[in-house]
């Protein structure tokens, strides 16, 4: 078994799960990938340093070492190639991860092949402009909002070019079950079960007595249509660690993604 370590260097306790998951991973018999950045800080014998791209292509399952967004950015890299990933908890809360600091016994249950793989629904968001269409894959949530200033904005949610609903208010969050712990159960929005595949659309801090959380099929085609009264800058922000500013007339599209992370 080739497990590529990917560790958070910015969470307080990385460096030390990471040197003990990799020592641990090589005694019961594991393959260790690294990028060769990290040869410095983890001089280990019997690790592979290497390019990250070939580190991908060559592991069988990624170790995610960090907080939920280590998790989430390393799953949807492996989801381009088909990969598995598992994430050992060096942050706060955790949602995504499987392993804590104190369980590192189940390292073996992975090199045994003793695991169950859960597939988790991604979100295909494409941004149609004039320029063209640029399309965006997230495992957490779509968010479109002012941004930084705290201004509402006015669009139009349409479900197969059927309007939903308009609504002013500071934003809406478009996301999968696995995000449904995340920015939208912050919003009031409900827990969703992982396994389940849906879309959620969350208003944030609506601007009406009667805005809540809707719950999609899976087959439905959501867009978004700012108001062109709204006169408010609009921008897209993907899983937290993609930007994208919105003019006008660009339209927003959200469905299920054929790939899934693993």
């Amino acid at each position: 078994m080739r497990i590529f370590i990917i560790p958070n260097l910015e969470k307080a306790h990385t460096t030390e799960l990471t040197n003990r998951a990799a020592h641990q991973l090589l005694r019961l018999g594991a393959q260790i990938l690294m990028e060769e950045k990290f040869r410095p800080l983890f001089p280990i014998a019997g690790v592979r340093y290497g390019d990250f791209d070939g580190s991908l292509r060559a592991c069988d399952i990624i170790l995610a070492i960090g907080g939920d967004g280590t998790i989430l950015h390393s799953a949807k890299h492996g989801m381009l190639l088909d990969k598995l990933t598992l994430g050992i908890n060096a942050g706060r809360l955790g949602f995504l991860a499987q392993i804590e600091a104190d369980e590192f016994d189940k390292l073996k249950l992975l090199v045994d092949g003793n695991y169950q793989i859960e597939q988790r629904m991604v979100l295909e968001v494409s941004v149609q402009s004039k320029e063209g269409t640029r399309s965006f894959y997230a495992l957490n949530d779509a968010i479109v909002s002012n941004g930084t200033q705290a201004k509402m904005i006015d669009v139009d949610v349409k479900c197969q070019d059927k309007l939903v609903s308009g609504y002013r208010a500071d934003g809406l969050i478009l996301a999968t079950p696995t995000g449904s712990t995340a920015y939208s159960l912050s919003a009031g929005g409900p827990v969703v079960d992982p396994k389940l595949s849906c879309i959620l659309l969350t208003p944030i801090c609506p601007h009406s007595l009667f805005s809540r959380s809707i719950t999609f099929a899976d087959d439905k085609v959501l867009s978004i249509h700012q108001n062109p009264y709204g006169g408010t800058k609009v921008r897209l922000s993907i899983d937290g660690d993609t930007e994208v500013s919105l003019e006008p007339d660009d339209v927003v599209t959200v469905k299920k993604a054929a790939r899934a992370a693993k």
